[in-house]
């Protein structure tokens, strides 16, 4: 089952580089926006951010807001080698060092 992508982009802020992408579940119709970044030169540095999107804040998301709006939803999970984790539920807010 593929995801419907209704945006990628690139967050350029602060030169993050950050990959964003909001996805439509072809099943339930839950918008999900998910960051992802890793940093070349530090190993193990890879990580996720992912929060199902209300339709009514949809408007709100672009590549550079999209920490943001992260930051402001519940819930929202992460994962990846810099949380040596495929998934979890995460409660604080993004961390882009690092």
């Amino acid at each position: 089952m593929n995801p419907e992508v209704i945006f990628s982009g690139v967050d350029t802020t602060n030169s993050n580089y950050g990959d964003v992408t909001l996805s439509k579940c072809t099943r339930c119709s839950t918008v999900w926006l998910r960051f992802f970044i890793e940093y070349e030169s530090f190993s193990r540095s890879g990580r996720w951010y992912r929060a199902p999107v209300p339709p009514e804040r949809l408007s709100e998301v672009t590549a550079e807001s999209a920490i943001s709006v992260l930051n402001s939803l519940e819930p929202r999970f992460a994962g990846g080698s810099y949380y040596d984790s495929m998934g979890f539920e995460f409660k604080g807010h993004v961390c882009l060092q690092p």
